[in-house]
């Protein structure tokens, strides 16, 4: 089986309102299992009607049957009530651990652009390569292959590549050793 990955895009556009509403509601699903489970809520509970039923003096026709049925209801709530608490609890670690790795990253990025560096919609992280010392930009003007200056927009064969903004265009090959 193929591991998918989150992608960077998919972490930084992450809502999480859905997924905290769905925390939410299976933590109220969990109380309402546990209270029935073990008797401390206002309403019906499997203790008392274990009790009942353990003490009842049940004869006729269907006596062997219901007894043992009402009991193994009441450990079916039991084990309803772990399995609400297992998914809270795994959907509430699960957004937490979201959070945390959204905040993270959001973070990088801050630090990444607080180094003069562009980090793109798609996570690519790339140098502005607008320098104010000339020397700095000649070399930053050399074309790597699969590196993009989203702030150039190259046009194909035309011999000139727009320089950063507010500079004027270099002709192509210009400063390139």
């Amino acid at each position: 089986m193929a591991v998918e990955v989150v992608s960077y895009r998919d972490l930084s556009e992450l809502k999480f309102d859905k997924l905290d509403a769905a925390v939410t509601k299976w933590k109220g699903i969990k109380k309402e299992f546990h209270d029935i489970a073990t008797g401390r809520g206002e309403g019906a509970d499997v203790v008392r009607l274990e009790s009942k039923a353990a003490a009842a003096d049940w004869t006729g026709a269907n006596a062997d049957v219901s007894k043992p049925f009402v009991v193994e209801v009441a450990r079916e709530f039991h084990d309803a009530a772990n399995e609400a608490k297992s998914i809270h609890k795994a959907m509430d670690l699960t957004r937490q651990r979201m959070h945390k790795h959204q905040s993270d990253l959001r973070r990088a990025v801050e630090d990444i652009q607080s180094d003069g560096l562009i980090v793109t919609s798609d996570g690519t992280v790339t140098d502005s390569m607008c320098y104010a010392d000339e020397a700095k930009q000649k070399l930053s003007d050399k074309k790597v292959p699969g590196r993009r200056n989203p702030h150039r927009e190259d046009t194909e064969g035309s011999g000139v590549e727009p320089a950063c903004p507010g500079r004027r265009a270099a002709p192509a090959g210009a400063g390139r050793a």
